[in-house]
């Protein structure tokens, strides 16, 4: 089987209005102090209660509601 990114484009986009209200105002409260540009990353992440990836070391620093991952974080844990 054949598979390309494009058939299966509408699985790797999430519609922002499937974010609870209740999930932008904390996101945009954790994100305030630290960078406003990552408000939907933390919001997807509350909303899914899923932990979030990411190279940013303010961000991952400065929030505690969720779990963050560094790239080498997640290197250590997929590679031993």
């Amino acid at each position: 089987m054949n598979f390309s990114i494009l058939q299966h484009a509408e699985s790797l986009f999430v519609d922002e209005g499937q974010i609870s209200y209740a999930n932008w105002i904390k996101a945009e409260r954790l994100t305030s102090e630290v960078d406003s540009d990552d408000i939907a990353f933390v919001a997807l992440a509350l909303e899914l209660k899923c932990p979030l990836w990411t190279g940013d070391k303010r961000l991952s620093n400065a929030i505690t509601e969720i779990q963050i991952y560094q790239t080498s974080q997640l290197d250590e844990l997929l590679n031993g």
